[in-house]
């Protein structure tokens, strides 16, 4: 199961945090299908993702049935805490 999943975007910071994980030796899984937010959560859910990062102004990163809205530089600094 992954440790992040993402949802199909375009945006360079997202592929860009993706890279950053898989660096640190997360596994990582992008979604190619264009889902709703409610669809990508339930799909990473069922894929028994540890955390689903859905992409918008901010970031809204979904871990253990809880949602928090994160700026880019929280999120990386979140990152680095799950592999230790």
């Amino acid at each position: 199961a992954p440790d992040l999943l993402l949802g199909a975007c375009g945006h360079r910071a997202c592929r860009a945090l993706a890279a950053r994980a898989r660096a640190q030796g997360l596994r990582v899984e992008v979604d190619v299908l264009p889902r709703s937010h409610e669809d990508l959560t339930a799909y990473a859910q069922a894929r028994g993702a540890q955390r689903v990062l859905l992409c918008g102004p901010q970031y809204t990163l979904v871990e253990g049935g809880e949602r928090r809205t994160l700026t880019f530089e929280t999120l990386q600094e979140e990152m680095r805490a799950w592999t230790s």
